[in-house]
């Protein structure tokens, strides 16, 4: 990713800047807000302690398939069957498909970064403790991009603002089962996105105390932690400067070429694709394989193994 308030913050951005969404109903922002996580939800599928559910892994991997897998075929196939809809519930499954798009392309432009100075495995995969670095990291990148861009946090409440009804989650979940028959089954969508809220009610908290009561029983590796929101960056998380403002070098973990890009750089950068998209949807005629050009939402060549990174974590 980054986290739940970078990606909300991405997509406000877009609802501010363009056309198509002035005037944008309620349920259709809380809509989109959730829509701008992403597959992400399903990684929280039976994650939470008191709701333990069967087929756990096999729902956690769709997550993980649609990070991995083609992005500019899925999404594409799932912007058609949204857009292709006449029913009544349609602007639900457009709102839907346009807020899941958001959340590729800030993801393509971030996340390569995240994985640099965060680290991974000598396989190139995010073992622990490089998972829990990881969500530090996305975490982090959440306080100071609202902090940078002068957003009040309640703005971006990673609860309210994704617990949506329950007849807008079952259009969601058809339009997920519709596009994905042979990978998303029945209730799917519906229990992960259940289980999102419940994992964002227990540990966020606007004042930070739930996190300190986390980091005392679970210790600072513990996912937990790692995904609390803080409500200001401690001095030693400071230093690290992980919205990058300094410009200082990291390097990409495919083919170790050199960059100096701050997160608010990718961040303008993926806004300013995603409203060309946005125009290039609108009119029916956009070809996101010329868009992806093969890169996963890890910004990744797809296939490609992960080698380099311009550690700053462990703090």
């Amino acid at each position: 990713m980054p986290a739940t308030m970078t990606h909300q913050l991405f997509a406000q951005t877009i609802i501010e800047e363009h056309a198509f969404f002035k005037d944008i109903h309620k349920d259709m922002f809380k809509v989109m807000m959730l829509a701008t996580q992403g597959p992400d939800p399903f990684f929280f599928y039976g994650m939470h302690p008191f709701k333990k559910r069967k087929d756990a892994k096999r729902v956690q991997h769709i997550g993980s398939y649609l990070h991995h897998e083609d992005p500019a075929k899925n999404l594409s196939q799932l912007l058609k069957h949204a857009f292709s809809k006449k029913d009544q519930d349609q602007d639900i499954s457009k709102h839907y498909a346009l807020g899941a798009l958001m959340h590729y392309v800030l993801d393509r432009h971030v996340h390569a970064y995240v994985f640099s100075i965060s680290g991974f495995d000598d396989k190139g995969n995010l073992s622990h403790p490089y998972n829990v670095y990881h969500s530090y990291c996305e975490t982090l990148i959440d306080i100071e991009i609202k902090s940078y861009m002068s957003v009040a946090s309640k703005k971006l409440h990673p609860k309210k603002n994704i617990d949506i009804s329950k007849h807008l989650t079952e259009v969601i979940q058809s339009l997920y089962q519709e596009t994905y028959p042979n990978v998303i089954f029945k209730d799917d969508f519906i229990h992960a996105k259940e289980d999102m809220v419940a994992i964002y009610h227990t540990v966020y908290d606007r004042l930070g105390f739930k996190r300190a009561l986390l980091k005392l029983f679970l210790g600072s590796n513990a996912h937990a932690f790692a995904a609390a929101h803080p409500r200001h960056l401690s001095k030693k998380e400071k230093k690290i400067d992980v919205l990058n403002l300094k410009h200082q070098p990291w390097v990409h973990p495919e083919d170790n070429s050199s960059h100096q890009s701050s997160v608010i750089d990718m961040f303008l950068e993926a806004k300013k694709d995603m409203l060309q998209l946005m125009d290039q949807i609108l009119k029916g005629d956009f070809d996101l394989k010329s868009y992806c050009q093969n890169r996963s939402y890890d910004g990744m060549t797809i296939g490609k193994k992960m080698q380099y990174q311009s550690l700053r974590f462990p703090l």
